[in-house]
């Protein structure tokens, strides 16, 4: 080999590592600038949604399990969402029997230890802020079905996490129809299947490790 010819070799093997260099500089680059746009959007959605501000603006906090309008959503979402009517029916006979059946979807309930879990819980509506100090699997499958909702929670591995998600058919990309109707049922001890609206795809987490519960039913977040 000339000399020539070997002062070629090298160069070409530098602009191979420098090219690998800049690939995997880009690659960085982009999932950081991912990762930031996921930050912005999350601050975005709390800071126009969830602010204090928002709930003074609706007056005093309502308790939410003595109101009317929790039932009243509940039945509507039940007539509404054909494939989570059919899921109901296929368990129970009939969906409205889910209802009745429910000791922990009543009006003016209290805690029950063996169905709930101690959140806070918070429900905004146009021109309402209703409250809650805890929460059942079945009402939080509802309020996720009605639309977008803040979840707060500890991951397994101890550290905190937040999701904005939903279960709205709306919402979700109808190629992932299937998974939706998996996600009636949950994945097994009390985890639960979400559509995770700011990373555009399915996450999950434990009811025992809830910490925080927001449904604002004025986002038009998607």
């Amino acid at each position: 080999m000339s000399k020539n010819d070997y002062i070629n070799n090298i160069r070409e093997a530098m602009a191979k590592i420098e090219a690998s260099r800049n690939a995997i500089a880009a690659q960085l680059n982009n999932e950081e600038a991912q990762e930031n746009l996921k930050n912005a959007l999350e601050e975005e959605f709390l800071n126009s949604t969830l602010t204090d501000e928002t709930y003074v603006n609706k007056g005093d906090a309502k308790d939410y399990y003595s109101s009317k309008y929790r039932l009243e959503k509940y039945k509507s979402l039940i007539n509404d969402d054909n494939e989570y009517n059919l899921y109901l029916r296929n368990l129970y006979g009939n969906a409205n029997t889910f209802l009745e059946t429910k000791t922990n979807l009543i009006e003016n309930r209290n805690y029950d230890p063996l169905t709930d879990f101690v959140v806070e819980v918070g429900i905004i509506t146009e021109d309402t802020y209703y409250k809650g100090s805890f929460i059942s699997y079945d009402e939080v499958i509802l309020e996720l079905l009605n639309g977008t909702c803040t979840i707060d929670f500890i991951k397994v591995n101890g550290l905190a996490g937040m999701i904005v998600g939903t279960l709205s058919k709306d919402k979700i990309p109808s190629s992932q129809g299937d998974v939706r109707l998996a996600s009636f049922a949950g994945l097994g001890g009390g985890r639960i299947l979400v559509w995770n609206l700011l990373k555009g795809k399915w996450s999950s987490f434990y009811m025992s490790n809830l910490r925080r519960f927001m449904s604002d039913e004025t986002s038009d977040i998607q």
